[in-house]
C-alpha cells in the first residue's frame, strides 16, 4: 500500500497531485486550511501552518504501508512589500508557514516512519537561490528548506529516506494571481509576472503533478537533491 501526506492539498500543485495519486489508488492525507476534495481514500486535516502551535499538535496518521511520500507544497508570499513595511506578526506567520512548520513536519515524519521506505518532496523555488524584491521571508524560507534537504540527504545516505528539493518553474496557481495584483511601488517586478501570464508562459499545476509522479516512480535514476522540473521530460 502507498500513502502520501500532502500540505497545501486544497489548491495549486498540492491539489493536482492529491487528485492524481487518489486516481492511482494511493491513500492521501491532506493538510490545508480548507478542502473541497471528497474521496474514499482521502483524509483532510484542517491545519493553519502559519501558527507553529498547530503543526506541533498535528499527529501523523497511524497507517501501515509499504512506502510513504511527504510533499511540502503549502507556501505563502504573505504581504508582497519591502521588508521594512512588514509587521512582526507578518514575519512570524510567513516564516512559520514556509519554514518552521515544514521543518517540524519533516522531523515528525522521519521519526514516525523510521522503518518504512519514505520520500520527501520539498517544493522549492528560484527564490531559494535568488534575492527577489519584496519576497524577503519567502526567499529566506525556500533557501533554508533547500539547504535542509541537502543536509538530510547527507545524513541519510544509507537509510530508507530519499529527499528532493524541487523547482517547479513558474506555475499557474493562486500565488501567481496574488503576485499580479501587487502594486509596482510595492513590487517592482510585477510587470514581468503580468507578461508571463499574458504570454502563456505559466506551466499548469496538472503538468507539474504529473512530473512529480514520474519523479517518484523513477527516483532511483536521480542522484541529485535539487531537481528542476523544466528539465524533466515525461
Amino acid at each position: 500500500m502507498k500513502a502520501a501526506i500532502i500540505t497545501g492539498s486544497s489548491s495549486g500543485v498540492g491539489k493536482e497531485l492529491t487528485k492524481l495519486l487518489l486516481n492511482e489508488g494511493w491513500y492521501v492525507y491532506g493538510i490545508s486550511r480548507s478542502n473541497k476534495i471528497t474521496h474514499d481514500l482521502f483524509v483532510h486535516n484542517s491545519v493553519d501552518l502559519s501558527d507553529i502551535k498547530n503543526i506541533k499538535r498535528y499527529e501523523l496518521p497511524n497507517i501501515c504501508c509499504d512506502e510513504i511520500l511527504l510533499v511540502n507544497s503549502a507556501a505563502t508570499l504573505g504581504n508582497i512589500v519591502a521588508f521594512d513595511k512588514k509587521e512582526n506578526y507578518d514575519l512570524l506567520a510567513e516564516i512559520n508557514c514556509n519554514l518552521m512548520s515544514p521543518i517540524i513536519l519533516f522531523n515528525k515524519f522521519i521519526k514516525k516512519f523510521n522503518n518504512v521506505k519514505k520520500t520527501i518532496f520539498s517544493i522549492s523555488s528560484g527564490a531559494a537561490a535568488k534575492p527577489i524584491h519584496s519576497w524577503s521571508t519567502y526567499c529566506v524560507s525556500k533557501s533554508g528548506l533547500e539547504l535542509l534537504s541537502q543536509v538530510l540527504k547527507n545524513e541519510s545516505l544509507n537509510s530508507n529516506l530519499r529527499i528532493f528539493s524541487i523547482h517547479p518553474g513558474i506555475v499557474d496557481t493562486p500565488m501567481q494571481k496574488h503576485i499580479r495584483k501587487s502594486s509596482k511601488s510595492d513590487f517592482p517586478l510585477v510587470d514581468k509576472f503580468i507578461e508571463y501570464h499574458k504570454n502563456n508562459e505559466l506551466v499548469s499545476a496538472k503538468l507539474i503533478a504529473e512530473k512529480l509522479n514520474y519523479l517518484y516512480k523513477n527516483q532511483q535514476n536521480f542522484d541529485e537533491t535539487v531537481i528542476y522540473l523544466r528539465n524533466l521530460k515525461i
